[in-house]
């Protein structure tokens, strides 16, 4: 099974404690008596290697749907979910062809809906949001062309709620943040809300919009310029930090708990910080990781890595 670097970390300092105690007149367990511990054949004991060490260096998150990477950031004077436009109508005049609507027709107050379209008599249901009020205009002149002669469209903006986003979580300033050209995009957001990026692998963003969470990390948000997202008013971000700790037992010269200190920290790191082995009991080959699971997770074979920190490419 592939980890990442961090996730082996954690597996296998937290099993340094198997290597053996002082008290004991051998330095760590035998592979045949890890395999004997289970008589149903359930544990097998794999030597480590550099792929399992190096582990998956994929993205931790699925990517962003292109829908949101590819939205372009809100400009000032456009029509947004929530605004209310004012709508005139006004049907040409014919010697031949009665007016539809009487010549004009007032619509005094209407409201773009949360999907970002409005109902126009005539034209149905158009999407605006996005759009420039001229270009609204020239979208409901277009459609009414199909039921009134040579009609005359007034689109003005009457209200434009304030467009704001909300961030919450892990952050020096959190709340409601008005959407301007300073900050239109996720990192404009970020570092409004004071978020410290020193280890940005431990940062989990979730980004909320539409009954939608979108999670990622800072790590690669700062790195995949598609996923620096352009807000849109009622989005509410999210930022939780987890810090990741491992701990050294057993046969090391300092047991401790040990933070680990960035996605490239390796067993050999978490060695080093403990002083490394105790040189009177540890046997180099005699480390053993054991994959975790949960309290509901069955599996039928239970893979536990053997490690020697005599091997460069175990302890990568």
């Amino acid at each position: 099974m592939v980890r990442s670097r961090v996730q082996a970390l954690v597996l296998a300092c937290s099993c340094l404690a198997l290597v053996s105690a002082c008290t004991l007149p051998r330095a760590g367990a035998l592979s045949g008596e890890i395999e004997r511990a289970n008589p149903n054949g359930g544990v097998v004991v794999v030597p480590i290697n550099e792929t399992i060490a190096l582990g998956n260096r994929s993205r931790s998150y699925a990517a962003l749907p292109a829908a949101i990477q590819l939205l372009p950031p809100l400009v000032q004077g456009e029509i947004s979910a929530g605004d209310q436009l004012g709508i005139t109508i006004i049907e040409g005049s014919s010697t031949t062809v009665p007016s539809a609507i009487g010549g004009r027709l007032e619509l005094p107050k209407v409201d773009v809906a949360t999907d970002g379209t409005i109902a126009v008599p005539f034209a149905g249901r158009l999407m605006v949001a996005g759009q420039p009020v001229d270009r609204a205009r020239q979208l409901i002149e277009g459609r009414l062309r199909r039921k009134l002669y040579d009609p005359q469209v007034q689109v003005r903006l009457l209200e434009t709620p304030e467009k704001s986003v909300s961030v919450i979580g892990s952050v020096r300033k959190g709340g409601a943040f008005a959407l301007a050209p300073g900050l239109a995009r996720l990192t404009d957001l970020i570092g409004a809300a004071g978020v410290e990026a020193d280890r940005p692998e431990q940062v989990t963003i979730e980004l909320r919009r539409g009954g939608m969470a979108y999670p990622l990390s800072l790590k690669e948000l700062l790195a995949d310029p598609l996923d620096n997202v352009a807000l849109r008013p009622g989005d509410v971000v999210s930022v939780q930090r987890r810090t990741g700790y491992v701990t050294l037992m057993g046969a090391v010269a300092t047991p401790s708990r040990i933070a680990i200190a960035g996605d490239s920290y390796s067993v050999l790191d978490a060695l080093a910080e403990a002083r490394g082995l105790d040189a009177r009991n540890a046997d180099p080959s005699g480390v053993y990781l054991f994959p975790a699971t949960g309290p509901k997770e069955a599996r039928s074979v239970v893979e536990v890595y053997s490690i020697d920190v005599r091997d460069p490419q175990q302890v990568l």
